[in-house]
């Protein structure tokens, strides 16, 4: 296995529960919670190989995974629950 197949694999197994857990809270509903995680983790094996593994991988899968979040909240005409606060949120990781 690459090592960009074993990060995300290990980040999988150590960060899912955690970022999972965090999406429903924000969006209120498990399938799009991971849907997004999902949509997460295929967005690292497509981009990490190129641009390297993150310093911190679980915070990337993270932050993409609230992008894609609230882009599917956006897509289905706002129906998801995602507050201002959230966006806050959100602007504040990519700002890092």
């Amino acid at each position: 296995m690459s090592s960009v197949g074993s990060a995300a694999e290990s980040v999988f197994r150590e960060e899912s529960g955690r970022v999972i857990a965090s999406l429903i809270r924000v969006s209120g509903c498990f399938d799009r919670a991971e849907e997004a995680m999902q949509e997460a983790f295929a967005a690292a094996l497509a981009v990490w190989p190129g641009d390297g593994i993150p310093a911190n991988p679980g915070a990337w899968i993270m932050a993409a995974a609230h992008r894609k979040l609230i882009d599917s909240g956006a897509e289905s005409g706002g129906a998801g629950r995602i507050d201002a606060a959230h966006v806050r949120w959100i602007e504040h990781a990519r700002n890092r």
